[in-house]
């Protein structure tokens, strides 16, 4: 296309150096993707299959897609479309090197037979048909159907207009032409109605093109174009002693011969030319078919990539390979090109020459649909079948092949994108069984060993054991629990490459955590809601708190890393729809969204360390994990209020989209562990416990619109009562969970367990209160202290890194002395003294944002500690068949107790802060208003009058102590439970 429209408008060297420029950037990418391949083993890891099959899956759906689009240009007729399905079902009969030439050449003469023959005769046929019937109507008496017949001359009837009959308008000096439909033949003869040049006024269209060349040069190059394709042919087809360079030559100089209707015609041709003779392995094949969809340049760079390979196992360099097919590949069609330039304006207004290529393209296109099943039928990669199979084979790839399509032709995904989304998709997905090895073994034969500590396979102790002496280790480990004591050495000994990997989760769901708080004022005067935008972190909690709980038990269903992967994928959409929310509601639902993955990465972390790690040692890596946390806190923090008071907040959750994308590469390249469940995904599938997660989401939900539509409206409002209806759902949850459920995600031995609910009501309470807290004294600071967003989030890092302190410290006193009961009741009671200390420096004693950040920084560190502490309790007082549910579990009340602690608090805030409005601006003319406007955003109240916004900042105060006394009510009982956890001697 490039070289063509060059040529007419520049001239030949024109065209080539357009032609280069154009070409060369994409063939050198695909070079260098040859030399990359040849440094593969012939065995890869199952994750560079997975990836593989992705793009393989998303390359059908591109190739689907320019189906499409070519279809509905070629098909103009009845005739062309007939022709469309007879391309696609005579190409998927038949396959070889001959027959795609001639079944293009069949579908033109077909369109010329049928233009300048055919259509007539049967025109006349059915005209005769016709004019019989109306003679034995006539003869049967029925007069008035005769005469509405006869309303149409029979002339009018006999001049049949061709459907597919256009008329040429060509410009004088253009170097293009339009066909345009005719509007109507009906009243002409049929000679009148072929294709012809539209009468112009002049007695003849002259040309003024000044880079033609002469209808003999012309011929003169296709007639010597033809006679070295038949030489080529000859030799290849007759000649037994052949060099290698010279069959590549020969294959690609027919490929280029016979391309028609783009590049996809010809792949499953490609594909028997160098993969068939044994030059290039199926899986390499597909390797650089996928990725050309993503490379700049014409598809048919992909012949650089295979002429390399083709020549890699002789002495000749493969660059000189992959120069050969590049020429070769694109000769025919620049030779044909310029050879036929003339020749076309001397045959363009002939119309059995116009019939002709209506006919060629349309077949053509019918044979792109064919290219569409070969690939289909071979893009399915797996170790065992390097050599492709059907993607029909896993409902996944065909899931993945539609989103493709879709995205691509519904919201203009560019076809590089698409390919790397699907290899995403792809990678999430496949992973047969996690104990292959990351790196193939340089000898197939040498397999490594099943590991010995298959989790599924180790028996577990089906009690608790309640021995507070330590002697209880002991049956545990002669009970089979020996690995929740001593973790998984093998795996252990990977640590330094695996914490990494998944530490990438923990850093960006703390970002994106304290990113909001900083933010929390901003975005709420933005989308002019600050009385919504509680609802910001309250959706996300929602799901998060109704699916982290499900994490637990699909990671043994499922694999902690598919799960991990899924998290990871779901976590980084929902952040990117975040960063493009235009109000309030967009924003919540998005947040609802990411909160789904959000569930799944911070549990799968968890679970993963204590399967890896032995008891003792949990607290030192869990206290590790909580460096990255405060790592990811500290830099949200400050860079969402540096983005909310520069380029916009919207920025921060749409940088989490490549950061996601990069977490499940990592992931899915380095971890590795043992294999859960060998069951069907059917089976698997079947094993979630749907009922019980429809009934938490339908309570949570209830309770949190009852909650918000109270504090900002009618607390006797139909919505609100019924609302808060649903609370009792929550004991049907349990009811559900406990003796209905066949699998249930949160089993009642669990849930009530008296051994573990301490812990449980600890992890509630501490997050619902300081967490909840955690949200208004940012804002606090920005109305009382005047401060920026980003001020404000600096204000919050010291006590971050406290909170890091406090779980090291937690982790290496248990590590040290075995024990957690006393470090957690002391843990819990400062938390309690810190919020009582920031309480009374908003004005109930003093005023001071110093104390205030001092008395953050003890919550902070309590709390930290408090929760390492509360999870090893939880881990040693479960067996290891409960592990993964009672972590899972624990996080679950930890999200319950946050959006719990949130929707009270902000209920407090907005209530307190409309009744102090409303009373402190009784007097004014304009109190509705501005009570209305100050609660909608911040930007409003820096706008006031100085004596109104003294007014106004008070009533902000009255409503954050209000918010932070209903926290300090929540901590106190985190305070009370912690002298109710159950002492046990941690081995290892």
């Amino acid at each position: 296309m490039v070289f063509c429209i060059v040529l007419i408008h520049a001239g030949i060297v024109a065209a080539l150096l357009a032609f280069l420029l154009w070409s060369l950037p994409g063939a050198v990418g695909m070079y260098a993707l040859s030399l990359g391949v040849q440094k593969m083993p012939d065995r890869l890891p199952p994750i560079v299959y997975a990836l593989l099959s992705g793009m393989n899956a998303s390359t059908v759906g591109i190739i689907a897609l320019a189906a499409v689009q070519l279809a509905e240009k070629a098909i103009k007729d009845r005739i062309t479309r007939i022709l469309v399905i007879f391309g696609a079902c005579a190409g998927l009969c038949y396959n070889a090197l001959w027959y795609f030439p001639v079944l293009i050449v069949v579908g033109g003469i077909v369109t010329v037979i049928w233009d300048v023959w055919l259509h007539q005769k049967i025109g006349k046929l059915k005209a005769g048909y016709a004019a019989k019937r109306r003679r034995a109507r006539d003869e049967g008496g029925d007069v008035e159907e005769t005469s509405a017949t006869q309303e149409v001359p029979p002339a009018a009837e006999l001049s049949v207009r061709r459907p597919e009959a256009v008329k040429r308008k060509v410009h004088a000096g253009s170097s293009t032409d339009r066909i345009l439909p005719v509007e109507d033949t009906r009243e002409r003869p049929l000679e009148q109605a072929r294709l012809a040049p539209e009468d112009t006024g002049d007695d003849a269209v002259t040309d003024t093109r000044a880079h033609n060349i002469s209808v003999k040069a012309g011929i003169a190059l296709v007639v010597s174009f033809l006679l070295s394709f038949i030489v080529v042919m000859v030799i290849r087809g007759t000649l037994d002693a052949r060099k290698l360079a010279f069959d590549l030559f020969a294959n690609m100089y027919l490929a280029g011969t016979i391309i028609f209707g783009g590049g996809p015609v010809v792949i499953p041709l490609l594909r028997s030319y160098v993969v068939d003779p044994g030059w290039v392995s199926p899986r390499d094949f597909l390797l650089g078919l996928a990725i050309i969809q993503s490379f700049p340049g014409p598809n048919f760079n992909f012949s650089v990539y295979l002429g390399a390979l083709t020549l890699a196992s002789t002495k000749v360099p493969t660059v000189f390979g992959a120069a050969l097919a590049f020429v070769a590949i694109f000769a025919p069609g620049l030779i044909l090109a310029v050879g036929m330039q003339s020749i076309w304006q001397a045959m363009r207004t002939k119309n059995w020459v116009l019939s002709l290529l209506r006919g060629i393209n349309a077949t053509a296109v019918g044979l792109v649909f064919t290219a569409v099943y070969r690939l289909w039928e071979i893009g399915y990669l797996t170790p065992e079948s390097s050599d492709g199979k059907s993607l029909a084979l896993e409902p996944w790839w065909v899931v993945v092949a539609a989103v493709t399509y879709a995205e691509t032709a519904w919201f203009g995904v560019p076809p590089a994108f698409a390919i790397l989304f699907g290899a995403v998709l792809g990678l999430g997905w496949y992973e047969p069984t996690e104990t292959s090895p990351l790196l193939a073994t340089q000898d197939d034969n040498a397999r490594l060993p099943p590991p010995s500590y298959n989790i599924a396979a180790a028996p577990v102790a089906s009690g608790i054991e309640t021995n507070e002496d330590g002697g209880d280790i002991e049956r545990q480990i002669s009970n089979g629990d020996t690995i929740k004591h001593l973790g998984l050495p093998e795996v252990r000994k990977r640590m330094k490459y695996i914490f990494p990997a998944i530490a990438i989760g923990v850093f960006l769901s703390s970002a994106d955590q304290t990113l909001i708080v900083a933010t929390y004022g901003t975005i709420g005067t933005d989308l002019h809601a600050l009385s919504s935008v509680s609802w910001v972190a309250t959706s996300y909690f929602l799901t998060l708190s109704a699916f982290q709980p499900l994490y637990g038990k699909l990671s043994d269903i499922f694999g902690r890393k598919q799960c991990l992967l899924f998290a990871y994928l779901v976590f980084g959409i929902g952040s990117t729809l975040s960063g493009f929310a235009r109000t309030m509601g967009e924003l919540v639902a998005a947040r609802a969204f990411a909160g789904i993955g959000g569930g799944g990465m911070n549990v799968c972390t968890s679970v993963m360390l204590s399967d890896i790690v032995g008891l003792r040692e949990r607290g030192t890596w869990q206290g590790y994990v909580n460096v990255i946390y405060a790592v990811g806190a500290s830099t949200g923090a400050p860079l969402g209020g540096l983005l909310a008071d520069s380029i916009g907040w919207r920025w921060g959750f749409i940088a989490q989209g490549p950061m996601c994308a990069l977490a499940i590469v990592v992931v899915g390249a380095v971890l590795h562990l043992p294999e859960q469940d060998r069951s069907h995904w059917k089976e698997k599938i079947l094993k979630i416990d749907f009922l019980g997660a429809a009934i938490l989401i339908v309570a949570v939900a209830g309770l949190l619109v009852g909650l918000d539509r109270g504090s900002n409206g009618d607390w006797h409002s139909p919505v609100t009562i019924a609302g808060l209806c649903m609370t009792p759902l929550f004991i049907v949850f349990v009811l559900v969970e406990k003796y209905v459920a066949r699998h249930p995600f949160a089993p009642g031995h669990i849930i009530l367990n008296r051994s573990l609910f301490a812990c449980y009501l600890c992890n509630f309470f501490s997050f619902g209160g300081w967490l909840a807290s955690l949200y208004f004294i940012p804002l606090y600071w920005q109305v009382v202290g005047n401060y920026s967003a980003a001020k404000a989030g600096l204000l919050l890092v010291p006590s971050i890194i406290t909170g890091v302190c406090g779980s090291l410290v937690g982790g290496f006193y248990m590590k040290r002395t075995g024990h957690y009961y006393w470090i957690t009741v002391i843990s819990y009671t400062n938390l309690t003294a810190g919020l009582a200390l920031i309480l009374m420096c908003t004005g109930l004693v003093i005023q001071s944002i110093k104390v205030m950040v001092v008395g953050a920084c003890i919550c902070s560190f309590s709390n930290g500690l408090g929760v390492t502490t509360t999870l090893i309790g939880l881990i040693a007082n479960a067996s290891h068949a409960d592990q993964a549910i009672a972590t899972a579990c624990s996080y679950l009340f930890r999200s319950l107790g946050s959006v719990f602690g949130i929707s009270m608090c902000a209920t407090a805030f907005n209530q307190t802060l409309r009744n102090s409005l409303e009373a402190a601006l009784g007097g004014n003319k304009d109190a509705a208003e501005i009570a209305e406007r100050v609660r909608a955003g911040l930007a409003y109240y820096r706008s006031l009058e100085p004596h109104l916004r003294d007014i106004v900042r008070g009533c902000y105060t009255q409503a954050t102590q209000a918010a932070l006394g209903v926290g300090l009510g929540l901590v106190v009982w985190s305070a009370v439970f912690a002298w109710f956890i159950r002492e046990k001697k941690l081995g290892g």
